[in-house]
């Protein structure tokens, strides 16, 4: 019954009236490359989605659970999931083809003609609509004019044509001179006319379609004011500052003045002299936008402030220029936020101290609690306590005290500075970037059956953004790791003798430094495609206290020539090893509803000087939601490699080279569901590991170990987090002689593993 409702054609015709057709399919021909889909965007309504091309069946949805109801599950599907039949509208047709003509117009084919025909199925109420572009030939520019009655403004913009977004040679784009426009206003706003506006740029473009030369002259001018009066330019005279700003309810007000600047307030929330090093401009400065716009986004950036406003109040003449009063007003946030986070997740892991292969289903409570002070000392340094504690328990253990199983407890305190501590003037590197300085402190404790774990860390590291750019520096991360084992699990380590296992449960001391770049151009509108690429080219452990070891005893202590690691710092082994990581993605925007989302990512791990291996923390692993999803977090690898025995499978299987990669079809399914299908793809390997057979990276053969899975996902958008299931299978296993591809005759559905996670996988 069910699926002869969904494919049904007759059940659509009860929204049809006699001459309305379902408005099936809509295409567009004759159009330019790469303008189908600017083209296709001007159809509305469009017709109803496709999934995967093929079926309506969100329509389908909606017709199968069209009642009168306005709850229950049919409600619900109908409104979230389900849409409307789109009905054929002659005039919303019409109306795209006149825009087609304009937006073609507008893309330099002044020739264009657009039209429509109707292909309509009488018998199953049907139209295709197919739009048909003629374009012609498109336009160039020949050469560009200028028209600037205002001496002063044609030096500069002319000074300043280097610089400008139309060429000779270029096709004529209406876009391109939008942008000009835009360009040349902020231009000129920075040479201190505060009152120019866009309105005052205007474009000449004479299209002569009878030449035989298809080429435009592109003329910019620019008027003067009213009564045919120069522009002028505004110099800055006074600024006050208003830090506790409020539309309600104002209180009357003290004013006291800070090295120039007028401050209008009983008691600033901030220190005056910290918030002065937030304002760009001074007085006797020529008036310039970016300035304003810098100070804007600089004490925005504080998070001291709900909205901040610069206003301009014009005041007195002298000459050709004019004087400005400005005024900033800040209305404070509370200066402390307590927050709060719990986390109740389920995990099937396969890690049992013995030797038998049982999957056990843990479960698992976290949660944290952050109490925030924003404005420490009144100097928008923003300093964190943060408690977090986390409980795992065995089924068997259910009815017994939890605490039988595995918990954890840390805190931490970091304090975030709104500058960077550089050895050169504060102002010169703030303009137009963002920085923050981070002091954190951080205490872990971990319990389990065998071990007991605690880790200190301190870090500090700088982040600096321009644009499109972030960059963090890391000049000092140090973290001790102390573990007290059991007696009955130290047989085991014994029994395994294997010098990184036993490694990770021995007390040891990482120090490191390293740099970070990030980029993306992600557009702040939907619809366009971006890059995101993150890259840390090195990352240095162990240098310094190497080289404060060599220092004090140049010759290493007898009788450690076989550890893995030569020297000790204050008794404890220390690592050396450099690492280097790249991730790079890519995500292709087809239309509001379906996008690609490509990701490659890598890395590699040297032991160097002290240390003979990589320290377990350092070393990479593979699998999980966020991986290839067919396998476990730490479950697959190295190479061939293959552990089967439970306890080491995680333990065991890492390596110091990572290479793996995704692609996903990301597409919506209702007002807050999403789906997708993916594969992943990828492994890690050795560089010299002889005691794991198949995991040492060869150029010859790591193509072959490569391990591939793929599968579909839900995702539930709530708009503040994304839920997001995924279905697995493993298509390609190197761990197995045949490699295990994917049969329809044997599938193998127990293989199937299913993942949950919080965002996108990448």
């Amino acid at each position: 019954m069910l699926p002869a409702l969904l494919f049904s054609s007759c059940s659509v015709k009860k929204y049809l009236g006699e001459d309305e057709y379902l408005m099936n399919k809509a295409k567009i021909k004759g159009a330019p490359p790469k303008a189908d889909e600017d083209l296709m965007n001007l159809v509305k309504p469009k017709p109803n989605s496709r999934f995967l091309g093929i079926g309506k069946w969100r329509m389908r949805i909606f017709i199968l659970f069209d009642n009168d109801k306005e709850k229950g599950l049919a409600y619900w599907l109908r409104k979230n999931i389900g849409e409307r039949p789109v009905i054929l509208d002659s005039t919303a047709v019409e109306q795209a083809v006149m825009q087609m003509d304009n937006y073609m117009f507008n893309e330099g084919y002044f020739q264009s003609r657009s039209s429509y025909e109707v292909d309509p199925n009488e018998k199953r109420k049907r139209a295709k609509v197919t739009f048909n572009i003629e374009p012609y030939i498109y336009y160039g520019i020949s050469h560009i004019e200028y028209y600037i009655q205002d001496r002063i403004l044609d030096s500069i913009v002319t000074s300043d044509s280097a610089n400008s977004l139309i060429h000779p040679g270029q096709r004529y784009d209406s876009n391109v001179l939008s942008q000009e426009r835009e360009r040349l206003t902020t231009l000129i706003r920075n040479q201190g006319y505060y009152n120019f506006n866009r309105e005052y740029i205007y474009f000449e473009v004479p299209v002569d379609t009878t030449s035989i030369v298809k080429n435009v002259k592109v003329g910019i001018g620019i008027t003067l004011r009213q009564n045919y009066e120069p522009h002028k330019v505004f110099y800055i005279d006074t600024i006050f500052v208003e830090p506790d700003y409020r539309v309600l309810y104002p209180e009357q007000q003290d004013t006291f003045t800070v090295e120039g600047v007028v401050f209008v307030a009983n008691r600033s929330i901030i220190n005056p002299k910290v918030l002065k090093d937030f304002i760009f401009f001074e007085p006797g400065d020529e008036y310039r936008i970016e300035d304003e716009k810098s100070t804007i986004n600089k004490i925005a950036g504080l998070n001291l402030f709900k909205f901040v406003d610069v206003k301009y109040v014009e005041k007195g003449t002298r000459n050709d220029s004019s004087l400005l009063d400005a005024f900033i007003r800040l209305t404070p946030y509370r200066q402390y936020d307590l927050l709060t986070d719990l986390e109740l997740r389920t995990r099937e892991e396969n890690q049992q101290i013995t030797q038998t292969p049982v999957a056990d289903q843990f479960y698992g409570i976290a949660g944290s609690i952050t109490l925030r002070n924003k404005n420490l000392f009144r100097s928008a340094i923003q300093h964190d306590i943060r408690l977090r504690g986390g409980l795992e328990y065995q089924t068997e253990d259910i009815g017994k005290s939890p605490f039988l199983g595995d918990y954890q407890f840390g805190v931490s305190t970091g304090l975030n500075f709104p500058r960077g501590f550089v050895p050169w003037k504060f102002r010169s590197v703030a303009l137009g970037v963002n920085s923050i300085t981070s002091l954190n402190l951080a205490y872990l404790f971990e319990k389990n059956s065998d071990f007991k774990r605690q880790t200190g860390t301190f870090k500090y590291y700088y982040q600096l953004q321009r644009d499109k750019f972030t960059y963090l520096f890391t000049p000092f991360e140090i973290s001790l790791v102390s573990t007290d084992r059991t007696p009955e699990f130290d047989a085991i380590l014994e029994r395994f003798n294997n010098p990184l296992i036993t490694n990770l449960f021995d007390r040891h001391l990482l120090m490191n430094n390293r740099f970070t770049a990030i980029f993306t151009d992600k557009p702040r509108t939907q619809g366009i495609n971006y890059w995101y690429i993150k890259a840390t080219p090195m990352e240095s452990g162990g240098l310094l206290l190497y080289g404060i070891k060599k220092w004090l005893s140049p010759e290493p202590p007898p009788g450690r020539g076989e550890e893995i690691n030569t020297y000790q710092f204050a008794g404890v082994d220390f690592y050396q090893y450099y690492k280097t990581e790249l991730d790079v993605r890519f995500y292709q925007v087809f239309n509001e509803h379906e996008q690609m989302a490509y990701r490659l990512s890598g890395g590699i791990g040297l032991p160097y000087g002290n240390s003979k291996v990589m320290p377990f923390e350092k070393r990479f692993f593979i699998g999980g939601s966020s991986s290839v999803r067919a396998w476990r977090n730490g479950q697959l690898g190295p190479g061939s490699y293959r552990d089967t025995r439970p306890l080491f499978q995680r333990i065991d299987q890492s390596g110091e080279i990572l290479l793996e990669g995704n692609t996903e079809y990301r597409f919506d399914m209702g007002d807050i569901t999403e789906g997708a299908i993916f594969m992943d793809f990828g492994n890690i390997w050795t560089l010299n590991d002889t005691t794991r057979a198949g995991s040492i990276f060869y150029l010859d053969q790591f193509y072959k170990q490569i391990a591939i899975s793929g599968g579909i996902g839900l995702r539930l958008d709530f708009s503040f987090f994304i839920f997001r299931t995924d279905l697995a299978y493993p298509l390609r296993d190197p761990s197995l002689v045949s490699k295990r591809l994917f049969s329809l005759d044997n599938p193998r559905l127990n293989d199937i593993r299913l993942n949950f996670g919080i965002g996108y996988p990448f």
